[in-house]
């Protein structure tokens, strides 16, 4: 006859049924009692794949795991015989939450199955990059070129022709249904001048009650190739593909045609842009050369490689500023920049924060910040080259009590040369600022992961930093808070040199909580003090108004860098 164990305890809390089969006069069973599994977890290995582990006081015959996304579950998969079991799942559906229970045998068939669980696969972190035409797929586009009347050439001024003809053209239907804007050909070449308070040129401006939506700006160019193609630099072998690819890279040999606008202008205030945003929904950009002419570029001299173009500081190639949503800025150049390579701001009608920005196969070169959201909440950037930024490669800038940044995602970028002037003393990698001691608006869930920082320079001696040069150079600065940082993965070639100051690599001046920073690689030379504590060896933990320490609250976990 049969005889079932009722279920028990397991250690880790997991529930188990045993069964024992046999006719007649049974035999007893070799092992007395079903296996007890303990450490029951699951480690994320890709997109779509996981691996289950836990432990046995028995060996398991063979370790199973049934998993779904419900708990009917419907599917298993097996590891081998072991006391210490392991089974990867492989095949799943990246962003997806799995309901998953372990169960195994021992050599008397007595089984245990633990209680129902549940994992989530990580989401793809590279989202959909469109054809390889650089133009997104899964959109029916209607036409509309800019008038052969309109000077293609570069030779005089179109600013207000382009401002005048992009009103004529209709929102789309929807966003599978776009008006595209087009050159009058792949080898157009639009002038725009004029000073920095000028609003006219490319822009798009709806108002609150009348957004501008569904509209592509397509200059026909593309890439034809990329140094970056990864979703991780997990490991030595992905972190070596990136670095030895962008070594051969050229920006102008790799890409293939497109319409190119020229910027040209003067004066040192006001704000102006050359493609310019407000107020408008589902907005792509792409396949454009955006050209400031800044022929300082490259060129070494004792006040640094930007200083000749630091006047246009105000100037930015791009301006997203207030009520847009899903603005996509990709596969574009951005070459020879003097001002703001890119800004995004709640400055306009309406003041509501951007939203859903998208920024990613994009050549950045020079400008005095490469990418600076001062306001904004969805941003995402990568995949993208931001190279020679005269002093913050990215910038999260709050100016005013109504600023507030949050659920930031910067990764799989590669950063060359920046902090390279000589002129300013505040030069980082990436810098989370505010404008006052007094504002307490938040720059919160901001996460920084798997980005290649080739060189970085911060020269001259900087009261804001280490003197010399640096690699991941991070600073929070002023007393808004900041908390849920994500910083991991990162990893630089560029040896970071120390000082007895402030130089370290991350200088937290602020307040805030929770705080992540794992696995980064950042080479240093020199001494610090004296410490050879990783921490005080990389950080700087204090508040700028009154140098007293403030290290962040709440979970704060630093482990796995390699200095």
């Amino acid at each position: 006859m049969a005889r079932t164990v009722v279920s028990r305890s397991l250690a880790s809390g997991s529930r188990a049924v045993v069964s024992g089969r046999g006719s007649g006069n049974p035999t007893l069973p070799t092992v007395p009692f079903a296996p007890t599994f303990s450490n029951v977890g699951v480690t994320i290995l890709t997109q779509t794949s996981v691996r289950v582990t836990w432990t046995s006081d028995q060996s398991i015959g063979t370790p199973t795991v049934n998993y779904g996304t419900t708990a009917s579950y419907g599917s298993s998969a097996t590891g081998s015989s072991a006391f210490n079991c392991s089974v990867d799942i492989t095949g799943l559906t990246a962003g997806t939450t799995y309901h998953y229970r372990v169960r195994g045998s021992n050599s008397s068939a007595q089984e245990t199955v633990s209680g129902d669980g549940t994992f989530t696969t990580q989401a793809d972190p590279i989202p959909g990059d469109g054809a390889t035409s650089g133009i997104e797929s899964g959109i029916t586009y209607t036409d509309y070129f800019i008038p052969s009347n309109i000077d293609d050439t570069g030779a005089t001024d179109v600013s207000a022709a382009i401002q005048t003809w992009l009103l004529t053209v209709p929102n789309g239907a929807s966003t599978t249904q776009h008006s595209r804007i087009r050159p009058n050909s792949a080898t157009s070449v639009y002038l725009i001048s004029g000073g920095k308070t000028s609003q006219t040129g490319f822009h798009l401006k709806g108002t609150t009650g009348a957004k501008r939506t569904h509209i592509t700006f397509w200059g026909e160019g593309h890439w034809s190739s990329y140094p970056i193609t990864q979703t991780t630099n997990a490991d030595s072998t992905q972190r070596s593909a990136v670095t030895s690819a962008y070594s051969t890279f050229n920006k102008d040999s790799a890409w293939a045609s497109g319409a190119t606008i020229i910027r040209r202008g003067s004066g040192t205030s006001g704000f102006n842009a050359t493609l310019f945003f407000e107020n408008c929904d589902d907005i792509q950009f792409c396949g454009w050369t955006i050209d400031g002419e800044n022929t300082s570029i490259g060129v070494t001299g004792s006040g640094g490689q930007l200083v000749t173009g630091l006047p246009y500081e105000n100037v930015s190639a791009l301006q997203i500023r207030a009520g847009c949503n899903s603005i996509r800025f990709h596969d574009n150049r951005i070459v020879r920049w003097r001002g703001f390579a890119i800004l995004e701001n709640n400055l306009g009608s309406g003041s509501v924060s951007p939203t859903g920005t998208k920024l990613y196969r994009n050549y950045i070169e020079g400008g005095e910040m490469g990418i600076s959201p001062v306001d904004t909440n969805g941003h995402e950037s990568w995949h993208n080259i931001i190279a020679y930024t005269a002093l913050i490669a990215y910038d999260l800038e709050g100016e005013s009590t109504t600023n507030q940044i949050a659920n930031v995602n910067i990764h799989h970028n590669i950063f060359d040369k920046w902090g390279i002037s000589d002129w300013y003393q505040t030069c980082w990698w990436i810098a989370a600022n505010s404008a006052s001691n007094a504002l307490t608006k938040h720059v919160d869930t901001i996460t920084i992961t798997d980005n290649y920082v080739k060189e970085g320079q911060r020269r001259g001696a900087l009261t804001n930093g280490a003197s010399g040069k640096g690699g991941l150079a991070i600073r929070a600065n002023k007393t808004n808070p900041k908390d849920g940082w994500v910083i991991s993965r990162n990893y630089t070639d560029w040896a970071d040199e120390q000082s007895s100051g402030s130089g370290r690599a991350y200088n937290y001046w602020a307040t805030g909580s929770n705080f992540t920073y794992t696995d980064n690689i950042i080479p240093m030379t020199g001494t610090l003090e004296g410490s050879t504590a990783v921490e005080d060896y990389l950080f700087n933990w204090r508040r700028d108004s009154d140098n007293v320490a403030d290290r962040p609250t709440g979970t704060v976990t630093i482990s796995g860098n390699v200095t």
